[in-house]
């Protein structure tokens, strides 16, 4: 007769270890994240960067003072997540990444009492966390002036339509719309076939950061 093989038991939620301060730092997290008004569609940027770099503060502290681990903080981001479902960016990833952005301006006196007129707290959190990693000095970070989405130093769009007009369409005198269409569409077939300005024109060395 063969002896069954008996099945570990599951440990229970008394017996997982939680790190000293943890309800603390999840209910301090929780207020913040409240008060910060946050839906799942979170459209005032500025709050949401405020609210990282409050976060990435209270976790390098926790982490100073109570010796916290990389589980300790994967668990706090997975608590916020069951507390807050419809909003996203609790990872144990994006928590490291709040905290490095907090470390990156910590020593700066003008980050801690003029933060909303920061560049910083005007771009979204995706550009942030590319220049915590691409840019180590902070001046140079701090340094960024925001441009409007339409600017024409920016938008290729708009520089490849200067070329069209000033090579091809300037100063000419059209029959009616369908004789512009034709322009057009002949300044953009020239323009087409020479892909080495198209490329010189249209790249930008920011996006290769």
């Amino acid at each position: 007769m063969t002896k069954k093989r008996s099945t570990p038991a599951a440990k229970s939620p008394s017996t997982i270890s939680i790190p000293r301060g943890f309800t603390e730092v999840f209910l301090e997290l929780k207020q913040k994240i409240q008060n910060a008004r946050l839906s799942a569609a979170i459209t005032v940027n500025q709050r949401l960067i405020k609210l990282y770099w409050e976060m990435g503060k209270i976790i390098f502290e926790i982490q100073q003072t109570q010796k916290w681990g990389s589980r300790d903080i994967e668990s706090l981001g997975n608590e916020l997540q069951k507390e807050f479902p419809g909003i996203s960016g609790f990872s144990r990833s994006n928590l490291f990444k709040m905290r490095a952005f907090y470390l990156s301006y910590e020593k700066v006196s003008q980050t801690v009492k003029q933060f909303e007129e920061l560049p910083i707290s005007q771009i979204p959190w995706g550009h942030n966390v590319i220049l915590v990693t691409k840019i180590k000095d902070t001046k140079e970070r701090l340094s960024l002036l925001p441009l409007p989405p339409a600017s024409p130093e920016l938008n290729p769009t708009e520089q490849v339509w200067q070329v069209l007009r000033d090579e091809h369409l300037a100063n000419r005198y059209y029959e009616d719309y369908d004789d512009i269409i034709d322009a057009c569409c002949e300044a953009w077939n020239v323009f087409v076939d020479t892909p080495n300005r198209v490329k010189n024109l249209c790249s930008r060395s920011l996006a290769n950061l």
